[in-house]
C-alpha cells in the first residue's frame, strides 16, 4: 500500500472513529465498540511499540518487525492474508455487535476476551521474532 495509501487510510478511520464518537449520547459501548472494530491494527501498533521497547530499539524509526513480517516468515503472503484478514473480521464483527448491545457485563467481556485472544497471539508473535 505504501506510506501515502497507509497514511490515506489511517486518517480516514480515526476520522470516522471520532466522527461515530461524536453522536449524543456516548456511552461505554460506542467506545469499546470504536476500540474493538480498530482491534488489529491497535494490537499492531501496541505489539511493535512493546517489543521496541524491550529490545531498547527506537520507537520512531521504521522496521520489518511488525506483525505482518513475522507472520510472513512463518506463513508466506496468502497465510497473512488470511490471519490478517480473519482478525480484522472478527474484531469487526464484534465491534459491530458491542455497538448495538445494551448489557455492560457482555461489552466488557467481549473485551476482555478480544484482548486476552491478542495478547496470546502477541505472545506467540514474539517467538518468531523479527525479520533480520
Amino acid at each position: 500500500m505504501g506510506d501515502a495509501g497507509s497514511h490515506l487510510l489511517g486518517f480516514a478511520l480515526a476520522t470516522l472513529a471520532l466522527q461515530s464518537l461524536s453522536a449524543p449520547p456516548l456511552t461505554f459501548q460506542h467506545v469499546a465498540a470504536v476500540l474493538v472494530l480498530l482491534g488489529y491494527p491497535l494490537f499492531d501498533v501496541l505489539f511493535v511499540v512493546v517489543d521496541r521497547l524491550s529490545r531498547g530499539a527506537p520507537i520512531h524509526v521504521g522496521g520489518i518487525d511488525h506483525t505482518t513480517h513475522r507472520l510472513g516468515r512463518t506463513f508466506g503472503p496468502w497465510g497473512v492474508l488470511g490471519i490478517v484478514a480473519g482478525a480484522a473480521a472478527i474484531s469487526a464483527a464484534l465491534g459491530t455487535w458491542i455497538w448495538g448491545c445494551s448489557s455492560l457485563q457482555q461489552t466488557v467481556a467481549v473485551v476482555l476476551v478480544l484482548g486476552l485472544a491478542y495478547a496470546l497471539f502477541g505472545v506467540l508473535l514474539r517467538r518468531i521474532g523479527p525479520t533480520p
